[in-house]
């Protein structure tokens, strides 16, 4: 099989560092030239458009026009995707027509970000029954000069608490809507990806097209090489065409299924602002930057490995906190063990820092959402390695409530979901230190249909768990690893 591309070289970590630029957009009618100052005998509307954006800005956000043209529609048709990406938008409902008030509507119900509503006093909201009536900020079209001041003064206070000081509205789990839409309850943090690559399918052209590489190109360079010349076709033209940022994330999300992490990494560093500061966007990000760490560690390249954890953790704290789910902790964590891993024998002070920050975060995100084995399992495994007192009682207690959450769950029946599942079930025994039922559960791994690198992570959890076990111990799990390097079953 030809090698995976490694067309991306890396010159300055720091390259690939999210923009953390704050972009507000602003959507209405007459919106692309409402910066300039409104001359004398401008009209109410124009003064009012004017001290929005001019607002917007002196709150510290660079503000991005979204025209909303006569028809009521907006008049670039990629702005409906930009719009339900960004984090803050302000929205003149004023000439807005029912396609805008669509996706304003999709924004407040999911919710996305923050939105904030606008529109002259004389008109009607076209959200259905008034429903977010009390969040539109209403002006005059026909205010005196000292009335129309005082707007100012108020809109200033309003987009204030909107943009910068409230929190972002969250819909309760427990929401009847929520779970009526989703009968399972919600899924799993990570599973978000893998839902989007399983419908790519139905995301327009591009997304179409990597769907059919993904299936129909078993050779991985062969199929990264087509998605590169997907990428240039979108990228290098003056615009993206419509739903141009859903195939970006198509190709993006494509290489990820490839493991082309650089091309991850390159793609990300291009990536429009609002898409590139998408949480899933940072987190696959900072995943792949993490892996060309490994890979650069390996190469004996220390430095630039160690820049590109810096840059990778850096960039999930762009992430809004009330954002973070179990993924982004557990990719974090991941960070900081794979940090840990590449100083332990060469500064053993660092390795300590990196493998409390490593335990630290995976904690967080099984306490995030219990229902996550991933950071559990990695959290019982760190503490072991740590091998404190305390850490050794506390691993064994923490891999009951994994083991717990792990054995309610119907087991996954097809997909890497499915060896996950055996594996994290597989290293809970061993970490108990349970012999018996850790042959029991190596035995329904071994029939597991999987690829190779799967086995060489759940070998390097087991050695790391082996570093901590004495002879006893660790004599029945060396002969668990020696199994497990057995080639397994492919698909």
């Amino acid at each position: 099989m030809p090698a995976k591309p490694r067309d991306v070289e890396f010159v300055d970590a720091s390259q690939y560092a999210v923009n953390k630029r704050r972009v507000c957009f602003f959507a209405g009618h007459g919106v692309t030239d409402a910066r300039s100052e409104p001359a004398a005998d401008a009209s109410d509307l124009d003064r009012a458009r004017h001290a929005v954006v001019s607002t917007i800005e002196a709150l510290g956000f660079d503000c991005m026009p979204a025209p909303i043209g006569a028809d009521g529609a907006y008049t670039d048709p990629l702005m409906r995707e930009r719009i339900l990406m960004a984090d803050r938008v302000v929205v003149d409902l004023t000439a807005a027509g029912p396609a805008v008030a669509i996706d304003i509507g999709v924004r407040l119900g999911v919710p996305i970000g923050r939105t904030i509503l606008l529109r002259a006093t004389e008109e009607e909201s076209l959200l259905p029954g008034g429903v977010y009536a009390e969040k539109i900020i209403s002006y005059a079209a026909n205010a005196d000069s000292a009335r129309f001041e005082r707007w100012k003064r108020k809109l200033e206070f309003d987009l204030r608490r909107s943009l910068i000081e409230g929190e972002d509205e969250r819909m309760s789990e427990k929401n009847i809507l929520v779970n009526l839409s989703d009968p399972s309850g919600g899924g799993l943090p990570h599973r978000k990806v893998d839902q989007f690559i399983e419908s790519m399918a139905d995301g327009g052209e591009y997304g179409r097209r990597v769907a059919a590489l993904l299936e129909q190109l078993s050779d991985d360079g062969e199929a990264i090489a087509q998605m590169q010349l997907l990428e240039r076709e979108l990228i290098d033209n003056d615009r993206l065409p419509d739903r141009g940022y859903s195939a970006l994330l198509a190709i993006y999300l494509g290489y990820r299924e490839r493991k082309a992490y650089r091309q991850i990494a390159h793609l990300f560093a291009r990536m429009p602002i609002e898409l590139q500061q998408n949480p899933v966007a940072i987190e696959q990000g900072a995943l792949a930057l993490n892996r060309i760490s490994e890979e650069e560690d390996r190469d004996g390249n220390h430095e630039p490995a160690m820049a590109l954890r810096r840059v990778a953790a850096d960039n999930l704290k762009a992430i809004p906190q009330e954002y973070w789910t179990s993924e982004t902790y557990s990719i974090l964590g991941r960070i900081h063990k794979t940090g840990y891993e590449a100083t332990a024998a060469k500064d053993p002070t660092l390795a300590e820092l990196l493998l409390d920050n490593a335990i630290n975060a995976y904690e967080d995100g099984f306490r995030d959402d219990p229902r996550d084995s991933y950071p559990g399992i990695n959290a019982v495994t760190m503490r072991l390695v740590r091998g404190a007192p305390a850490d050794l009682k506390r691993a064994q207690d923490l891999a009951l409530i994994v083991e717990f959450a792990v054995t309610r769950r119907p087991p996954p029946r097809h997909g890497m979901e499915r060896y996950w599942h055996a594996a994290t079930l597989l290293e809970l025994a061993t970490a108990q230190r349970n012999w018996e039922k850790a042959n029991e559960r190596l035995a329904q791994l071994m029939d597991v249909t999987c690829e190779a690198w799967m086995r060489e992570t759940t070998i390097k959890n087991m050695q790391l768990q082996m570093s901590a076990f004495g002879e006893a111990d660790a004599a029945p799990l060396d002969g668990i690893i020696t199994q497990l390097k057995t080639p397994p079953k492919r698909r």
